[in-house]
């Protein structure tokens, strides 16, 4: 599917296109099948509130969530580009440092974890582990890391802490903040 941005209208293909819960992508087959349906095969619909967009580092793309998915586009405006595409939510996305990449939140593994996706598109690989979950709040402005709120082991009332997680898998998340201290 593409998206139009500005003036905030999108093009979705036919429903004839969705093949088992996946969606056919195949230019050539879409071209084939425009040439001999006589109905219409392109719908118009508006993006209506998008969650929590993202400026990349550059300023040239945004990032945003949208239909419990992750969309990309020119911050200019134009086609947006779906990045990421699961039956889970995937929301909250946020460009690496370097703008390479797009960190978001879904619990596709159960709990909500922390994803990264290249900013080109691929497949998304899982950032967190923990038991109890991870809530991304921000991609780290200087280090390989990001910064993620999550309840960790606490005898106290409130468990939540924010936490740096360093990219290198080699290295243990830090607690920067223990919120019930």
């Amino acid at each position: 599917c593409m998206r139009q941005l500005h003036p905030l209208m999108l093009l979705k293909l036919p429903q004839s296109f969705v093949k088992a819960g996946h969606l056919v992508r195949s230019s050539v087959f879409a071209a084939f099948f425009c040439a001999f349906t006589s109905t219409p095969t392109l719908a118009v619909e508006k993006i209506q509130l998008p969650d929590l967009v993202d400026v990349s580092p550059d300023g040239s793309l945004v990032v945003f969530g949208w239909e419990n998915d992750v969309w990309k586009a020119s911050s200019d405006g134009g086609e947006a580009t779906r990045l990421t595409h699961h039956a889970a939510p995937d929301m909250n996305p946020r460009f690496s440092r370097d703008g390479k990449s797009v960190f978001f939140n879904s619990s596709r593994s159960g709990t909500n974890q922390v994803f990264q996706v290249p900013v080109i598109g691929g497949a998304p690989h899982q950032v967190t582990l923990h038991t109890e979950g991870s809530f991304l709040e921000q991609a780290h402005p200087q280090n390989n890391s990001i910064i993620v709120s999550g309840s960790r082991d606490h005898a106290g009332r409130r468990p939540t802490r924010i936490i740096e997680k360093s990219l290198d898998a080699t290295r243990d998340e830090h607690i920067i903040i223990d919120v019930s201290a």
